[in-house]
């Protein structure tokens, strides 16, 4: 499982939301988290930037994870 997906997953499971009310949370579709949790797509600008918004005071947690990803 890569960071991101652990990062998503921990994020999820403080908010207690299923797959799709996070998804809606993050501001992506259901389908699009599906992917990033199967290992099949990783995040995108429009997922890191959902987890921004609706974690403010996680930013710095989400931004080291990305900088991390992206070498």
């Amino acid at each position: 499982m890569s960071e991101e997906v652990k990062l998503l997953r921990v994020l999820q499971e403080r908010t207690g939301l299923n797959d799709a009310n996070f998804a809606r949370l993050l501001g992506v579709s259901k389908a699009a988290l599906c992917r990033i949790f199967g290992g099949k797509t990783r995040m995108g600008a429009k997922t890191w930037r959902g987890l921004l918004r609706a974690f403010p005071n996680e930013a710095d947690i989400v931004m080291i994870a990305r900088a991390l990803r992206d070498g």
